[in-house]
């Protein structure tokens, strides 16, 4: 009977241990890695506004709202990341500089986006944050 007892003790520990560590290790990652995905797919959607000049001043707000979310949303979901010295040092997710610089340089972008003389700014930008999310190019 004891046996049976610690069997099944010994699963249900098993079992909230697993729920435990898929609940809040790896669903945090999960968001985090799909925020930098969405990165990407904004940087490479907006591109020909952002590297372009005489856009809309509407079109540029849209863009500008959005890469500003961007920047709030991947430093909010980082932070909610435990044990992030582990993950970063198996470069499982890049490190707090480098998410401290895609975020500055999204706002960066959020500004210059579509003015004059800037594009070359703004190009440097999106090699920045690609670069430090570690985003290849396919």
């Amino acid at each position: 009977m004891t046996d049976v007892f610690k069997t099944i003790l010994s699963g249900l520990l098993l079992f909230i241990l697993s729920q435990y560590t898929l609940e809040f290790i790896f669903k945090p990652i999960k968001k985090f890695k799909g925020t930098i995905g969405e990165i990407d797919n904004k940087i490479k959607y907006y591109s020909n506004v952002l590297l372009n000049t005489g856009i809309k001043d509407e079109v540029i707000n849209e863009i500008s709202r959005d890469l500003r979310r961007l920047s709030c949303d991947l430093e909010s979901e980082y932070k909610q990341i435990p044990i992030k010295w582990l993950f970063s040092g198996f470069d499982l997710i890049p490190c707090k500089n480098q998410i401290s610089e895609v975020a500055k340089e999204l706002i960066r972008l959020s500004n210059l986006g579509g003015q004059n003389n800037f594009v070359s700014d703004c190009e440097k930008s999106i090699n920045i944050i690609r670069e430090k999310l570690n985003i290849p190019l396919l």
